[in-house]
């Protein structure tokens, strides 16, 4: 017999009756709550001094016959807070035969303690306002039962607001504040490999879980540094007021750079400090999930904390608690169902469906409106495969006329988007997963940054450069006649349609460029080879694909391809060449491609930039465009000399830098976080040899406020750029060197400790290329740090790291001195790098034997990128002395520097 709940119907488990509990909110009804597998019921127990217990009904895919081995893992873990229903009894055939005859679908079902108080989501949905002390909290409860969890080499596998609940809520003598329910797929060393791998929850699962699902210790800590950060941003007003859903987030917009990113940011910042944000934007930008942090870096940070103790509000009584909650729930549901029909009427039916699912959970199953709402949601599903499946048809090509857009009868388009992650998804339900039939290619990464990113929200616009007479141009790979003047993104009306192409001819080579790898993105784009096209979902303003074409030293070709519009507002395309647009599209609607044939300027970095009036936030007000058969016509090659030979940056050691810049050896990427006026990254020319070459690669604004780039040969600016946006497209670079260092330097206008304030910016494909190299020298070399020292004044330190001598709080005539009547090498030289750690304004006198033979310019530890130094050293005493205007007793008043690779050499 099937299992048929009534309230008050009498269950008896194993000598223990109970009774089916009713639904606060649904008079008459049975108090059941639907998860992804199956529903579970609230029992009263008959006798008043045993607690009311939970009875999970599994769905019929999910009742197998090792659900009674798991209950008994699971039982070993209910000594940790928070994993109270992880203590729990399954029904089986050989012990509860009478009950499983009397009621068929109880098999395998468990009996759990009930969890009373509401889930997260209900928080969300109901935008329940909590105090500053209330979220830290929570946070601190939920970080402390995933730290447990973390020590024991467990993972929930599915963290979502709607798997959370907040007994805490409701009453001070919780076990827990927060508990953890749907266990069902947690991970243990101890237990099998599930047969299908978790997904995780939209909101919560990061894009690569979602197509391949995961397994593992680790499975937990991008969801779980979403939830903690929602926990603790919620006692912001505008948090709540943003936002998406039973989530903070849009399930789209995980890990990209949007509105609700910037905002949670900004939110954690100013609420909870610099470390809580960096942590939340590690995990957001990790490529992997052991790239996340750990809960226990969670804990520590919010544990270290200090806020007043002003407790939980339990004033009122747990009836007014209730009745409170069925007026919310009611009220509630009545918002969702308004603002679903809204989401209805204007074509997002992800989201429709989303808020449909969420009012279904909260009704019973036999009651009207939730039959009603399953043919609704039904309905639109329907809608949504349909079009995907029309999505799914091969798109026109360049050679073929464009195609008419099919027409869907009585019912209009819905997002591209929304199909390609998932058709659906429920509020504590089933959630089921499409994959995607295009195959990924390697992606750009974006996000392997430490720090704040922080991108500017106004429109896309373009720059222009002004070419000094004393530097070369930085914008475009080939060179421009000196003191040209360059306009970047002006009026491009005579470029936007080219008539003249070398179409009639017959091309050298002919190159895919959907078989590439991009060079740099903003947005989601993707790339098939079934019909050779990339794709963008969910297109806004701004949003580009760079392609490098570095490798093509195209003198001569043409672009030929189609561009489609597939879903979503209308749009128009820019076709760039190391940011200067070469043509137009007209606006782009679903009924009209076009298709391209164009010249192609020489240039390094070509780029596609869509221009929509998206809204940030809304997924309704975005594009959806398939670039097809999109091929690259070489006529004839550029007759650049090769260089003797080409280095990676990323393959040596950053020489010296101020700034959070990291190295990358995937894409020869150096990238610069949170940086603030004056960062800077330099390198050492003389490790790699050359005496005369260049550095290539392509300037990726990568979020924050406007930007210039300043490079340095020595102490000498031979390039600079002009102010570049924070959310602009790639430009190229390509600096002559002849020297010792190069550094590049970021200038704007940062202020300290605002994060909102700074910049980022990734420095991609960065090569040395060597033209002229320094022959192997012979010549005798030491390091001074391997001299004993004749004499010193000050806090002077030694280092054999980089063959370093710094010193820290350095005053005026403060020295250090070294002995070199030993030295092996008679006729030599003192070389090395000045680097300027910090302090006031200062320069050095290098003596030998008490006379000066070298001074350094004056130096601004704020400004000044390192110089080398070279000077005669042949004595028996070398002396090196700070000069600067300290004041005795004033540790701000003083100078902190370091001579890098100090070492005496043979001339």
């Amino acid at each position: 017999m099937a299992f048929e709940p009534q309230v008050n119907a009498s269950i008896r488990f194993r000598g223990t009756n109970y009774k089916m509990a009713e639904h606060p909110s649904a008079p008459g009804f049975p108090y059941g709550q639907e998860g992804r597998q199956g529903v579970v019921y609230k029992l009263n127990p008959e006798n008043k001094n045993e607690q009311p217990v939970a009875l999970k009904v599994f769905r019929p895919k999910y009742r197998v016959g090792g659900m009674s081995k798991q209950a008994g893992m699971l039982n070993t873990y209910k000594h940790i807070a928070g994993l109270s229903v992880s203590n729990r009894t399954v029904v089986i055939p050989e012990t509860d035969n009478e009950l499983v005859n009397e009621h068929e679908d109880l098999l395998y079902s468990a009996i759990m303690p009930w969890i009373e108080g509401p889930t997260w989501a209900d928080v969300m949905l109901e935008k329940k306002i909590i105090t500053k002390n209330e979220s830290l909290d929570l946070a601190k409860s939920l970080g402390g039962v995933l730290t447990s969890m973390e020590k024991e080499q467990l993972a929930h596998c599915d963290l979502s607001a709607p798997n959370i609940m907040l007994p805490g809520l409701i009453s001070s003598h919780a076990s827990s504040k927060v508990e953890l329910v749907d266990l069902e797929q947690m991970f243990s060393a101890n237990m099998e490999t599930p047969d299908a791998m978790p997904l995780g929850s939209p909101g919560y699962a990061v894009h690569k879980a979602i197509r391949t699902g995961f397994w593992s210790a680790e499975a937990d800590r991008f969801s779980g540094a979403i939830l903690l950060s929602e926990m603790l941003a919620w006692c912001d007003a505008d948090i709540r007021e943003h936002s998406y859903g039973d989530s903070f987030f849009d399930p789209q917009e995980l890990q990209t750079k949007s509105a609700r990113y910037e905002m949670m940011i900004a939110s954690l910042t100013k609420t909870w400090g610099n470390e809580v944000a960096q942590l939340f934007i590690q995990a957001w930008q990790s490529a992997e999930l052991t790239e996340c942090p750990k809960f226990s870096e969670w804990l520590a940070a919010l544990q270290s904390i200090k806020t007043q103790t002003l407790g939980w509000n339990f004033n009122q009584s747990k009836q007014q608690h209730q009745n409170e909650s069925i007026a919310r729930t009611q009220e509630g549901q009545e918002e969702l169902l308004k603002k679903a029909g809204e989401l209805e009427r204007i074509k997002d039916y992800k989201g429709a469906l989303n808020l449909y699912r969420t009012v279904c959970e909260r009704l019973n199953p036999n009651d009207a409106l939730y039959k009603e709402l399953q043919l609704v949601i039904q309905q639109i599903q329907q809608k949504m495969n349909e079009h995907q499946q029309m999505n799914k048809q091969p798109q026109a090509t360049s050679s073929a006329p464009p195609k008419e857009a099919v027409p869907v009868p009585s019912q209009p388009r819905v997002q591209q988007a929304a199909n390609q992650v998932h058709n659906q998804s429920n509020y504590r339900g089933e959630t089921n997963h499409t994959e995607k039939t295009k195959p990924k290619k390697k992606r750009f990464k974006k996000f392997k940054i430490l720090s704040v990113l922080v991108l500017v929200l106004a429109a896309v616009g373009f720059v222009s450069y002004q070419l000094k007479e004393d530097l070369p141009y930085v914008g475009t790979f080939f060179k421009t006649t000196k003191g040209s003047t360059a306009t970047v993104g002006a009026d491009a009306a005579a470029d936007s349609q080219s008539s003249a192409t070398s179409s009639g001819k017959e091309s050298k080579e002919t190159i895919s460029l959907w078989s590439q790898d991009l060079m740099a993105q903003s947005g989601e784009w993707d790339t098939s080879e079934s019909n050779h096209s990339v794709y963008l979902n969910s297109g806004s303003n701004g949003d580009y694909v760079s392609y490098d074409l570095l490798s093509y030293q195209a003198n001569k070709a043409t672009l030929t391809g189609n561009i489609a519009l597939t879903d979503g507002i209308a749009a128009e395309i820019d076709v760039l060449v190391d940011s200067k647009v070469i043509y137009k599209t007209k606006k782009l609607s679903e009924d009209k491609n076009v298709t391209l044939d164009i010249d192609v300027p020489k240039g390094r970095i070509l780029t596609f930039k869509v221009k929509n009036k998206s809204v940030s936030g809304d997924s309704s007000k975005t594009t959806a465009i398939s670039l097809n058969d999109l091929t690259f016509n070489l006529y004839s090659y550029d007759q650049q000399k090769e260089p003797k030979k080409m280095e990676s940056f990323w393959n040596d050691n950053i020489y010296s830098s101020a700034g959070d810049w990291e190295s990358s050896s995937s894409y020869h990427s150096v990238t610069l976080s949170n940086g603030e006026n004056s960062s800077y990254v330099t390198y050492n020319l003389e490790a790699f040899g050359v005496k005369k070459g260049s550095v290539t690669g392509g300037i990726i604004p990568n979020g924050g406020i406007p930007f210039k780039l300043e490079f340095y040969v020595d102490n000498k600016r031979v390039a600079v750029t002009k102010q570049l946006k924070g959310n602009g497209t790639p430009i190229p670079f390509d600096i002559p060197v002849e020297g010792k260092i190069f550094t590049v330097k970021l200038v704007n206008n940062s202020v300290s400790g605002n994060s909102a304030k700074n910049t980022g910016v990734i420095l991609q494909e960065m090569l040395l290329n060597i033209n002229e190299q320094v022959k192997d020298s012979e010549k005798q070399e030491e390091s001074l740090w391997a001299n004993d020292t004749s004499s010193e004044e000050g806090a002077w330190e030694v280092s054999d790291y980089y063959h370093d001598i710094s010193i820290t709080g350095g005053n005026n005539g403060e020295y250090i001195s070294y002995d070199l009547s030993d030295s092996g090498i008679k006729n030599r030289i003192a070389k090395g790098t000045l680097i300027s750690n910090s302090g006031i304004p200062f320069h050095l006198e290098f003596k030998v034997d008490g006379k000066v033979v070298e001074k350094t310019k004056e130096f601004d530890p704020s400004t000044d990128v390192p110089i080398p130094f070279e000077f005669p050293a042949d004595g028996k005493l070398l002396t090196v002395t700070l000069v600067n205007n300290s004041v005795d007793g004033n540790d701000e008043k003083t100078t902190d520097f370091t001579l890098r690779d100090f070492v005496i050499k043979e001339k």
